[in-house]
């Protein structure tokens, strides 16, 4: 069994040199992660280490994406090493002295795991009384904007009507409680009216006050 280490490190570079120690003998090939300029580049070349270099750490406003980084990173270990195994792991973590030898005897030949392997109130969450699984589906934009709200709900609905959540449910009470004001506005209208004509016995006068 072939094992890829794929290592995310952007300013750990003190912490990378200890992980990369640790992860000898465990790790067949090690890819790590992190941006142009940073020292873990250096650090991860004096340990013959792969580098991958992301520059999308702080995509779409993130403060720091690392789920980026770490696709980034099984991309390019899927095109070195699609029949390996990728151990995912930060800069900052040591494995510890004998870890190849669990993670071989643990995973050499895994069974697929069933239902009955994951603890009860994980599946009461997530598998139905019918059998069926529950998908959760979430924004990639900012879903307290009404726009961006109403195209996840379009975009949610065009696959699955009958699909629910919380954002769909703050939609349909948004648009609810929109549809009530205006409603407000038109009967206070109406009320308001007819208080004029009654006290002005005029709907010219009514109308001009």
């Amino acid at each position: 069994m072939t094992i890829v280490a794929i290592i995310t490190s952007v300013n750990y570079a003190d912490y990378l040199r200890y992980c990369l120690m640790a992860l000898h003998g465990v790790a067949d090939q090690v890819l790590v992660v992190t941006e142009a300029d940073d020292a873990s580049e250096a650090v991860a070349g004096s340990f013959h280490a792969g580098t991958v270099l992301f520059d999308g750490w702080q995509q779409d406003g993130a403060s720091f994406n690392k789920a980026g980084g770490i696709r980034a990173g099984q991309r390019m270990a899927y095109e070195r090493f699609p029949e390996a195994w990728y151990l995912l792991i930060d800069a900052d973590i040591m494995l510890p002295v004998g870890a190849r030898e669990i993670i071989d005897g643990g995973v050499a030949d895994p069974e697929p795991p069933a239902l009955a392997d994951l603890p009860p109130s994980l599946v009461e969450r997530f598998v139905g009384a019918s059998g069926r699984h529950l998908l959760k589906i979430y924004g990639r934009g900012d879903i307290w904007k009404f726009d961006a709200l109403e195209r996840f709900v379009t975009d949610v609905r065009g696959v699955d009507p009958q699909a629910t959540g919380n954002p769909l449910q703050a939609y349909e009470a948004s648009l609810e409680m929109k549809r009530s004001y205006e409603q407000a506005a038109i009967y206070a209208l109406v009320v308001i009216l007819a208080v004029l004509w009654l006290d002005f016995r005029s709907i010219r006068h009514a109308l001009l006050v």
